[in-house]
């Protein structure tokens, strides 16, 4: 049986905000004058630091180590391989891997160098709603290609 979720509105806007919850919200306007309805912003900040320094950290006792390449399967809207790449600026080849293609596309908004749109969906907390942030200069330059 298919599993459809990944092709809802509001499963993507979930994904969105959980990887990319702190850019969101420092850079994104929410209508109607409300704060901040991300239910993940707690989680979600510093996350990919901490994932991220645990593999350099790791990698650290290979003496000379220096990643060529770099792949995420299942890789959402691509924060971790973003934040690899910064951190193991060695990378010469990327790939992330994923099924959805509403997620894909986010992914190529966020850092495959595509424009992002005036909005980018969210989902209300309080309501569960989805809504429209939107998107302001200083989002729209932190989205910015991986190499």
């Amino acid at each position: 049986m298919l599993d459809d979720r990944y092709l809802q509105p509001t499963y993507a806007a979930r994904y969105l905000e959980a990887e990319w919850g702190d850019l969101l919200l420092r850079y994104g306007r929410f209508p109607h004058g409300r704060g901040a309805p991300l239910r993940f912003q707690a989680e979600s900040v510093g996350f990919y630091d901490r994932v991220v320094a645990m593999i350099q950290h790791h990698a650290a006792r290979s003496p000379g180590f220096m990643p060529q390449r770099i792949a995420d399967f299942g890789c959402a809207t691509v924060r971790l391989v973003r934040e690899l790449c910064r951190a193991f600026p060695s990378a010469q080849e990327v790939h992330g891997f994923e099924p959805a293609s509403l997620l894909c596309s986010l992914a190529n908004q966020m850092v495959g160098g595509v424009p992002l749109p005036a909005h980018l969906p969210y989902v209300d907390s309080p309501t569960g709603d989805l809504g429209d942030l939107e998107v302001s200069d200083g989002l729209q330059d932190k989205a910015t290609p991986l190499l």
